[in-house]
């Protein structure tokens, strides 16, 4: 990964800052929505499928009851054109200069769409890496918000709102470490009273940017840890995959079916693309690892370098220092 940036202090904020909400979830829950509904600003882009819109991380600032707000929109880590590894680039790199500009984060809305059926892998992916960027000291400034509740029935969304808060791996644990689970309605009003629940809160440090601060470089943050063990996931699942689509050849051919077997092949193909694609996302992050290893050493060489030189300095005016004292002393003697 890149060189991680220097984690500076904090700058001083004024009496009364902002509240900076981020508004994070996989793509299609709705974030783009619920951000241009609630700042009512025409100019955030909503999709009208489950393609990305949200290509960077992007702020709208308004204010509402004597009280400025900066809602930042957030990419998903199931972008349709970039990898998880890119998209936690994106997110650390605000994050520090977040840090470093002294606006900490108030808190989190995560959004999931209640009308899907079930949770399946990118929502899965997307939550695990959502609660390694955080932390769980982080979660009491964490509100889950449920949307599309309009394209189920109440018992439908009721029983699954039920699911996701019982079910390990899924919200639970989330909820139990102290942050809020809640429906998204299509009422503005409503909406601004969900932000309105932030304003008392204690703008806190999420895992990731403490893990920075303490001087770990991107790759080694809990985040960047679980981006890499799903890649290695995907990969076995792949190549798991191949090896059925090969079984599977082997026993349309003894059957004559070259339709299928014709089938099997492309779909062999295409899981050998996905392995390869994997394969070098990860040699790149093992290359930009060992790039950022280097310019540490290089850094820390330099940085005792410089401290020799100033050490050498050090002596050479305590050298003259002394020299002028006895003369001094010599001076006043006579």
């Amino acid at each position: 990964m890149p060189p991680s940036p220097v984690l500076q202090k904090p700058r001083r904020r004024s009496v009364n800052p902002e509240v900076v909400v981020a508004v994070m979830g996989v793509t299609g829950a709705g974030k783009s929505s619920f951000i241009r509904r609630l700042t009512a600003n025409d100019e955030v882009i909503v999709g009208d499928g489950l393609r990305s819109v949200t290509q960077d991380v992007q702020s709208f600032t308004f204010e509402h009851a004597g009280k400025k707000y900066s809602i930042v929109d957030t990419p998903g880590f199931n972008d349709t054109y970039r990898s998880d590894n890119d998209v936690l680039k994106e997110l650390a790199d605000w994050l520090l200069g977040s840090f470093r500009d002294g606006k900490k984060i108030s808190g989190i809305i995560y959004l999931h769409r209640i009308s899907d059926t079930k949770v399946g892998g990118a929502a899965l992916r997307n939550l695990r890496m959502f609660r390694k960027l955080c932390g769980e000291d982080f979660m009491k400034n964490v509100i889950i918000g449920t949307t599309f509740w309009d394209v189920v029935s109440e018992e439908q969304g009721v029983a699954r709102e039920e699911e996701l808060l019982q079910t390990e791996g899924f919200f639970k644990d989330m909820h139990e470490q102290g942050c809020d689970f809640v429906r998204i309605t299509s009422s503005r009003d409503d909406n601004l009273e969900l932000l309105s629940r932030f304003v008392g809160k204690q703008p806190t440090v999420m895992k990731i940017q403490q893990e920075l601060f303490e001087g770990k470089t991107l790759a080694e943050t809990a985040a960047a840890s679980a981006v890499s063990q799903e890649l290695a996931e995907l990969q076995r699942q792949s190549l798991e995959k191949m090896s059925n689509v090969e079984a599977q050849a082997r026993k349309k051919i003894t059957r004559s079916s070259l339709e299928k077997v014709l089938t099997l092949h492309l779909e062999r193909k295409i899981v050998n693309e996905t392995i390869e694609e994997i394969t070098a996302e990860q040699d790149i992050i093992r290359q930009e690892q060992e790039e950022q290893d280097k310019k540490n050493e290089e850094r820390l060489e330099a940085l005792k370098q410089e401290r020799e030189k100033q050490d050498q300095n050090f002596k050479v005016q305590l050298s003259e220092l002394n020299d002028k004292l006895r003369a001094l002393k010599a001076s006043a003697a006579s």
